[in-house]
């Protein structure tokens, strides 16, 4: 493989577009069948960083050059036709069904949508004329342009039309959460503070945003949880109190925390809560719905937590970024109700997760990271491989028998010439580390 940096990555069928944030006239694609990587060469030298799936194909933009002129791969045929005379503007991608809204971010007043089936762009004109990023797809539906101005548009794939709403919350795509697949709950941005005691609710079949009132509380996004319709908040003010959103019966109700002390994080399954303290402490807060008991979970070290994605009723607890005691990962068992300590592990932050089958992959935002750890549910064990090629691995796609470890990082000076990709188990062996029965085969030149 060719040295260059490598730090966009997307999925399209069975294979994986590779794109650079430097420049230049080619375009990798790598073929999870064969195991190779191929090149698409005399392309248009540019930045490839922004991509949209929709069915076979992947649209393609550069985000930098504000360049009005878009590449669409076609996995099927491996070959690329280029889209010119679009509105000059950065792009952001949205797909919904065989369509792709191309979002434009700098003041545009039209938008524009790619069909998957003609292969053509239309525009729908006479938009408000405003900056618009960030997308979130709902029940038929695009909403995006989240911006700062309190505003979002509505995309209807079934009639066609463009809505425009207005928001109270400086709503961005991002700090907003699904729930019951019909709403949308518009969480308040961390540095908004001037009115911050209220979240909003999208409703898609009415088209309508409701904002529920002030309760005296202030809410974090990164303090709530959505299980099935129902959206659980912690507050940070006052510290004592874990709020709950019925989506069914769009009612707002609260329960009384026992110790009013700052917490960080939230995590659930079946109606039973963890909740994690911040600051150093060595106990989490469980609170079990079902009976409506608080009770305390203890033995940890002392230090800050945050949590991991369930994974077959389990939820790995690791320590927040930053944190000390690295080398140790607590795993609770929300069927059994045990705490597992796991030690000696690397002294590493852990902060990106992937679940494939009864696994969870665990990496981190790290262009200098040598290690791979993927925990199994089934033995409550980590396996560690180390000593890897340094680079971000954070970014990971999965394929039928193995998952490409591809980086997503903002660097422009990270230059590779290999890709890693972890073989599931007791598949063929093409490289067995030391430390572990993973498997691993490096593609390099």
């Amino acid at each position: 493989m060719i040295s260059r940096v490598r730090n966009r990555f997307v999925k399209v069928g069975d294979k994986a577009l590779i794109g650079s944030f430097l420049p230049d006239s080619i375009l990798e694609v790598y073929d999870s069948r064969k195991k190779e990587v191929g090149i698409i060469t005399g392309l248009s030298n540019r930045a490839r960083i922004s991509f949209g799936v929709v069915e076979n194909q992947v649209l393609i933009s550069s985000s930098l050059g504000q360049s009005s002129t878009i590449e669409v791969y076609d996995a099927e045929m491996n070959s690329i036709h280029t889209i010119s005379n679009l509105q000059h503007s950065s792009r952001e991608f949205a797909s919904i069904g065989k369509k792709t809204l191309l979002i434009n971010g700098n003041g545009s007043s039209i938008l524009e949508i790619y069909d998957s089936i003609s292969r053509e762009v239309t525009t729908i004109p006479n938009l408000p004329s405003r900056s618009r990023h960030g997308s979130l797809v709902i029940n038929g539906q695009v909403l995006f342009g989240f911006s700062m101005d309190f505003k979002f548009d509505v995309y209807d794939t079934v009639t066609g039309e463009v809505t425009f709403l207005e928001t109270m919350s400086r709503a961005f795509g991002d700090h907003s959460v699904l729930m019951g697949g019909t709403q949308a709950v518009f969480l308040q941005h961390h540095s908004d503070n001037n009115a911050n005691d209220f979240f909003e609710i999208y409703d898609s079949i009415s088209k309508t945003v409701t904002k529920i009132p002030a309760s005296n509380a202030t809410r974090l996004r990164n303090r709530a949880l959505v299980l099935s319709t129902n959206l659980y908040m912690l507050t940070s003010n006052p510290h004592g109190r874990l709020e709950i959103y019925n989506g069914l019966t769009k009612e707002l109700t609260y329960v009384t925390i026992p110790w009013p002390v700052a917490r960080t994080a939230i995590t659930g399954l079946n109606n039973i809560f963890l909740l994690a303290r911040s600051g150093n402490d060595t106990v989490l807060d469980l609170y079990d719905m079902n009976t409506g008991q608080w009770s305390m979970i203890t033995g940890l070290m002392n230090t800050s937590y945050t949590f991991s994605p369930v994974i077959n009723g389990q939820v790995l607890i690791v320590t927040t970024v930053g944190g000390i005691n690295s080398s140790i990962i607590f795993v609770y068992d929300f069927n059994t109700g045990e705490l597992t300590r796991i030690s000696g592990l690397p002294q590493r932050i852990r902060s990106e997760y992937k679940i494939v089958n009864n696994q969870l992959i665990i990496t981190t935002a790290n262009d200098s990271d040598t290690i791979l750890e993927i925990y199994d549910s089934i033995t409550k064990s980590v396996k560690v491989i180390q000593n890897m090629l340094p680079r971000n691995r954070s970014n990971l796609i999965l394929f039928e028998d193995h998952i490409l470890l591809s980086g997503h990082t903002d660097s422009r000076t990270s230059f590779t010439d290999s890709l890693d990709i972890y073989m599931m188990p007791a598949l063929n062996i093409y490289y067995k580390s030391k430390e572990s029965e993973a498997l691993i085969l490096r593609l390099s030149k």
